[in-house]
């Protein structure tokens, strides 16, 4: 073992002292669902606890968000103009044809409209808190999930990690451009898909 190379963030084998954003960067690929992404950070960091990464959450170090195989992911703010940028292209088509199938009182342009408008006021919501407030047919409640995934990966709003504890997975939701203003993802997908396949391979080997 002792000659065989131990990527940091792959491992617990090699717990250096860290914060959640080092972590996350050098990982890529943690994921934001608590309490999965409590665990693999306490995996990683030595004398980790929960309020690291609501710290880094509140900082806006770090936010959950859709990318990379489509699933939510901790991606620090950083390298988000190079993961989002490289995987969007990908990811934007996966949902969309499939929203469209499960609503049925009105279309995908609709109900984000309203979504949209619901989260104008700036304040941070968790899905229930925004099916909450638009109260939609039974017919399409379940089907507001896919509706507000495809929102996320339109970078339209953003996970903010505000839960109601450690181990909740109610992450509240903020439009990007009041919990991320400036933070720009148009740049070259090509690009940033070389780039994002370099950082992986460092870090996974």
């Amino acid at each position: 073992m002792s000659g065989v190379p131990i990527p940091w963030g792959s491992t617990r084998l090699d717990r250096r002292p860290g914060t959640v954003v080092e972590v996350a960067s050098v990982s890529l690929g943690l994921y934001t669902t608590p309490p999965v992404s409590h665990l693999e950070l306490a995996a990683r960091i030595p004398g980790y606890r929960p309020g690291m990464l609501e710290a880094a959450f509140a900082a806006r170090e770090v936010v959950g968000l859709r990318t990379l195989r489509g699933s939510g992911f901790l991606i620090p703010t950083h390298l988000l103009p190079v993961t989002v940028t490289a995987t969007r292209e990908r990811n934007l088509p996966s949902f969309a044809a499939y929203v469209e199938r499960l609503l049925t009182t009105a279309d995908y342009g609709t109900w984000s409209s309203r979504i949209d408008d619901v989260m104008s006021d700036g304040v941070a919501r968790t899905v229930s808190e925004i099916k909450a407030a638009i109260n939609p047919p039974e017919a399409d409640r379940k089907a507001l999930n896919f509706v507000i995934n495809q929102m996320a990966t339109e970078c339209r709003i953003v996970g903010t990690g505000l839960q109601k504890g450690w181990r909740s997975a109610e992450n509240a939701l903020a439009r990007w451009d009041d919990w991320l203003p400036g933070v720009r993802v148009d740049g070259d997908p090509a690009a940033a898909r070389e780039r994002l396949a370099v950082l992986y391979l460092t870090a996974w080997g």
